[in-house]
């Protein structure tokens, strides 16, 4: 499902080493290669249409996806679970949180999808399709 990206940013304080790298990448106290080399081998959380048990992966799970600029469609994932709670009040249907390395993230979005970091948030990251695309090895 796709739905619109929510207009309001808010104030984030790092709670996590990815966070605090995704920061200083923001504030340019460290490069984007340093801090998509960090992101790749992090753990995010995605949100999710409905419950899993640690075992299941049923087909139908769908991840929330946005819209970006352009209506691009952009895989939304968050760097701490709680970052995900803005988006849950807008998509109620997407109310279950899911950690899953980065690796899959990109693994996993469409073809010609980006991938947003904390959406609704102000310290957070794009990657556009190309960019998805070539961490897949597809360019």
């Amino acid at each position: 499902m796709t739905e619109e990206a929510p207009e309001e940013n808010l104030p984030l304080e790092p709670c996590n080493a990815l966070e605090e790298q995704l920061a200083a990448a923001q504030n340019g106290e460290l490069s984007s290669t340093d801090f998509l080399n960090h992101l790749a081998e992090s753990k995010v959380y995605i949100l999710i249409n409905q419950s899993l048990a640690e075992e299941e992966q049923p087909s139908d799970v769908e991840p929330l996806v946005v819209l970006g600029p352009d209506d691009a469609a952009f895989l939304a994932a968050f760097t701490f679970p709680d970052r995900a709670s803005v988006m849950t009040r807008r998509f109620p249907e997407f109310a279950f949180t899911l950690e899953v390395d980065f690796t899959w993230v990109v693994a996993n979005a469409g073809d010609a999808m980006g991938v947003v970091i904390n959406p609704g948030w102000d310290t957070g990251a794009s990657l556009p399709p190309a960019a998805v695309a070539h961490m897949r090895g597809e360019d």
